[in-house]
């Protein structure tokens, strides 16, 4: 009988212990999830059960953070230091690399473990990023283009020159169903003097002349300096009649939209070549007269894709040298399909 007793006290014990591993189990899965919705991190983004960066100081810039899609860049960079429990601030830039090779300079006398690094100029901005590899600092590349980036952990990127074939084809097509003759001017506003976008323009300069069924005229490419204002007043210069503007980002783009809204003209197209924010997908989603479509990066693939890399360095795992992050245009059709906003 004593026996039979002990059976089942070790029986009610093991399934006492189950059900407290289970409680446990839960109790951390629902901190995670309240943790992820006190940092606004979205519901369907999916991050990583570890703590190899815990206690980690992250040196960080990013490219200029006046432009929405860096702002929100910078936003995620922050949410997902905080949960991971890593030390990071990210500075701003501002399309110098003067100012950028200080950054990392700074960063490097910090003591920083590992670096998340933005370039400004692919060729300009080595010196000071082989000083990092020299260092064996950990570097991670992103957003940007670095001449040596073979020499990086990883280097997390998006296609720029695709960029520019998706904002053509839809161009293309929006040519050959709305203008009869197929006929059209097109003005260019851009930031000078950045790799990326010179490559989003190569995309879709290249795409339009294998066209050979539309006539394209491309009266003149201006410099924005990536700000709104400075685009308005450029395109305002601009004397000759014009069918389309094709930007290379969202500054650019709504620039344009402004200029254009107060000359009453709803007959100009605006295309982008890079966008993102509350306000060009409201435009999209509101079928504006103007704004047709932008190309789109998912802020939060590109750093979660940024973390997952640098986990994976410090679990010893391999990591791949370059990490291409998912494009698509975005327009009225299916702006509810990538819409962040509520």
């Amino acid at each position: 009988m004593k026996k039979i007793v002990s059976v089942l006290l070790g029986i009610v014990l093991i399934f006492s212990l189950a059900a407290c591993g289970a409680t446990d189990s839960q109790t951390t899965e629902n901190t995670k999830e309240e943790i992820q919705k006190e940092l606004n991190i979205p519901a369907d983004i999916t991050l990583r059960d570890s703590d190899v960066l815990e206690g980690k100081k992250i040196g960080c810039n990013i490219i200029y953070k006046g432009d929405e899609w860096c702002a929100a860049v910078f936003q995620v960079i922050e949410a997902l230091a905080e949960y991971y429990g890593c030390e990071c601030e990210c500075v701003d830039s501002d399309h110098s690399s003067e100012l950028f090779a200080k950054q990392v300079e700074d960063m490097l006398a910090d003591g920083c473990d590992l670096i998340f690094a933005d370039p400004v100029m692919q060729d300009e901005d080595s010196a000071v990023l082989n000083k990092v590899v020299e260092s064996k600092t950990p570097l991670f590349i992103y957003n940007e283009i670095w001449a040596g980036g073979e020499k990086a952990v990883t280097n997390i990127l998006w296609d720029n020159y695709y960029s520019g074939v998706l904002a053509a084809n839809y161009f293309l097509d929006y040519v050959r169903e709305n203008i009869p003759d197929r006929k059209c001017t097109v003005i260019e506003l851009t930031v000078k003097n950045s790799y990326n976008v010179e490559k989003r323009f190569e995309g879709f300069h290249d795409t339009v002349e294998k066209a050979k069924d539309v006539e394209v005229d491309f009266i003149d490419r201006l410099d924005t300096k990536g700000e709104i204002d400075v685009a308005k007043e450029a395109l305002s210069s601009i004397s000759e009649q014009y069918d389309f503007v094709l930007t290379d980002t969202n500054n650019a783009a709504l620039g344009a939209l402004e200029l254009l809204r107060s000359q009453d003209n709803g007959e100009v197209k605006i295309i982008s070549m890079g966008g993102y924010g509350k306000e060009v997908f409201e435009l999209l989603n509101n079928n504006d007269k103007n704004y047709l479509a932008f190309v789109s990066v998912d802020p939060w693939e590109l750093v979660v894709s940024m973390f997952n890399a640098a986990i994976d360095y410090y679990e010893g795992k391999s990591v791949e040298n370059c990490i291409n992050i998912n494009t698509e245009l975005v327009d009225a059709n299916n702006v509810g399909d990538v819409w962040r906003f509520e």
